[in-house]
């Protein structure tokens, strides 16, 4: 799969889980969790309590952001600065 298909895999997903399929935003979930929290992790450098609690703010912003989400940029990259933002604003 080339990443364009994958990207509209995405958009596929979330205009799905959007129409309330629960089972479309677990696909995005697998897909994006461990790139998330290694990102996390490293950003955070390797305090995993703090990369839990981040982890788990990334996605709770990201669905309560999603119905706002342009395909102008790739979901994982749209995902990453949602979790970068946070992360840098608990560095603080």
């Amino acid at each position: 799969m080339n990443s364009r298909e994958h990207e509209a895999d995405d958009l596929t997903l979330i205009r799905g889980y959007l129409a309330g399929n629960a089972g479309d935003f677990t696909a995005l979930y697998e897909r994006y969790k461990r790139p998330l929290y290694g990102y996390l992790n490293k950003m955070l450098n390797a305090d995993r309590s703090k990369a839990d609690d981040l982890f788990q703010q990334t996605w709770i912003k990201a669905i309560d952001q999603l119905p706002r989400y342009e395909h102008r940029q790739q979901f994982g990259a749209w995902l990453l600065r949602i979790a970068h933002n946070l992360a840098i604003d608990s560095l603080r």
